[in-house]
């Protein structure tokens, strides 16, 4: 783990969200989240938590079936999910070089289905594990030359 990295213990769903907005008091356009756990660790969780603090309204989903979502906010939020996609597919085909563009934050779960992808100039990294029923780790670690949370 970096030195810089902030880990918090989550309880509940809510307190995931909570670590998510102090997170998303941090990320300006142009950055990537890349969200790594187990299926039920709360990426999309953590991902609605960082949606809510930048004001997008409605709920966020997991865009399994679809990939990418798009959502409206004080910076504009896009949430990708990898996790059905195709071994061997060509993540470029999916137009995510578009919102890297630095005009947007783009959060990806399941990062590790394309482990040579270039996700930029600055990437967080948000890794969650689970340690009980409801109890969550969660380590954000910042961009290299990030102080930390």
């Amino acid at each position: 783990m970096s030195p810089s990295a902030q880990v918090t213990d989550s309880a509940s769903v809510r307190e995931t969200r909570k670590c998510a907005s102090t997170l998303a008091r941090r990320l300006r356009p142009g950055d990537a989240v890349l969200l790594e756990g187990p299926l039920g660790a709360g990426k999309t969780a953590f991902v609605s938590g960082v949606a809510r603090a930048l004001g997008a309204p409605g709920q966020v989903s997991s865009p399994t079936f679809v990939f990418v979502h798009e959502y409206s906010a004080r910076i504009p939020l896009v949430h990708v999910d990898l996790y059905r996609l195709p071994e061997g597919s060509d993540i470029e085909d999916l137009g995510i070089r578009e919102y890297l563009d630095g005009s947007c934050i783009v959060l990806v779960e399941w990062p590790g289905r394309c482990p040579s992808f270039d996700w930029g100039g600055r990437v967080w990294r948000v890794s969650i594990s689970i340690e009980g029923d409801m109890h969550r780790r969660i380590t954000v670690t910042p961009p290299e030359a990030e102080d930390c949370l």
